[in-house]
């Protein structure tokens, strides 16, 4: 064989074998649970380590490195300031008072204005809350007009702010400290903001389970302080196995001021036989609540109707602005599925044409996708 096709072949098996070895770590209800669960102070918060990989208990994971790790784990250096940093790993906290709000099916993810020269008009767009902070940390925008100028949007447009990024990003919210998160959400109440997903603080498969607890007391806090603030907001649920789920079902059911949840499904849960895994958890929790609240989701479109059997689903879409930032404009095949084919334009024309074509095309897509939604007394 030769060289070059040898090391395809090379690199071909050690994806698979990573693949393989990431799988290894999904949870499964139906496996045992590892032996060192047993004795184990936090089993009642995590539930116990049920995967294929086996091992003794989540500990496994741990780098034995305490002082460079940043990990919240027993054996770190920081762990007991890091759970007091959160006021203990339970899913528990204050009450507020709810902020009831609708949203639309369907609202494009917005990155910048780049090609474009009119302000867009849609029935809401969606920014990264990160893009709102400035390098020191503060407001970066000052004023409604300032930020709608920024991203060429119309200045009645709703702007819905996602907390979805990479983890260096959603850390930084943290980073801010509450002083500073009080100042940052001053500041989107003055420029408007119809709504916030909370922080999707990582919930890793290769870290002991402490890390994500940790992460879940995080995004409820953040969701509580936003709440509080009269920011409306949605809870990023974000789980990886049953108890997770149980947890979050059990704090909503209680918490009557969680109007609406967030979830990304893009990333960890993209694989099938997980999407639909964490839809059903997703669907445990609006049954538990026993109540209609909002869904904005990211990526796992084509789980949006089942999911709207139980919620009123929002999609924020990332592919409008990929798509036409790459010159490919939307048409809908027989099965009402999306389809984008290339447009040539001159060099350095404004893409502002496309924009609208593919919105009023992926907003037809979204009506036929989400059914009528259902009104509850």
């Amino acid at each position: 064989m030769p060289s070059a096709a040898l090391s395809k072949s090379r690199s071909a098996r050690l994806t698979m074998t990573k693949k393989s070895a990431h799988r290894s770590y999904w949870y499964q209800s139906d496996a045992p649970i590892s032996i060192g669960c047993a004795g184990c102070p936090e089993r009642s918060e995590c539930g116990g380590q049920k995967v294929l990989v086996g091992g003794f208990d989540c500990l496994d994971n741990c780098c034995h490195s305490p002082e460079s790790c940043d990990t919240v784990c027993p054996n770190g250096s920081d762990f007991v300031s890091r759970l007091r940093e959160v006021g203990g790993l339970g899913l528990y906290g204050p009450h507020a008072s709810p902020l009831p709000l609708d949203l639309p099916r369907y609202a494009p993810v917005l990155y910048n204005s780049t090609g474009r020269t009119v302000p867009f008009d849609a029935p809401a767009v969606v920014i990264k809350l990160y893009a709102l902070i400035s390098r020191s940390g503060g407001p970066r925008f000052l004023s409604r007009h300032e930020l709608c100028e920024a991203f060429q949007i119309k200045l009645e447009t709703p702007i819905i702010l996602t907390g979805v990024a990479r983890d260096t990003e959603v850390e930084k919210w943290w980073g801010l400290e509450a002083g500073g998160r009080r100042v940052m959400l001053e500041n989107f109440r003055d420029l408007g903001i119809e709504m916030i997903t909370t922080p999707n603080f990582s919930l890793m498969l290769d870290r002991p389970r402490w890390d994500d607890l940790h992460a879940m007391k995080r995004i409820l806090i953040a969701h509580h302080e936003f709440i509080a603030a009269g920011q409306p907001a949605a809870l990023h649920v974000n789980s990886r196995c049953d108890r997770d789920f149980e947890r979050w079902a059990d704090y909503v059911a209680a918490h009557d001021e969680v109007t609406h949840l967030a979830y990304e499904f893009a990333t960890g849960p993209r694989h099938p036989e997980r999407m639909i895994y964490h839809a059903n958890g997703l669907c445990r929790i609006a049954r538990r609540a026993n109540r209609r609240m909002g869904l904005v989701i990211r990526g796992g479109s084509s789980l949006a109707p089942s999911l709207a059997e139980h919620f009123d689903v929002t999609i924020a879409d990332t592919s409008l602005y990929e798509k036409s930032q790459h010159r490919r404009v939307c048409h809908l095949d027989e099965a009402g599925h999306r389809k984008w084919r290339f447009r040539q334009t001159p060099a350095g024309a404004p893409i502002d044409e496309i924009f609208a074509e593919n919105l009023g095309i992926s907003l037809s897509w979204a009506r036929e996708l989400i059914p009528e939604r259902v009104l509850v007394d």
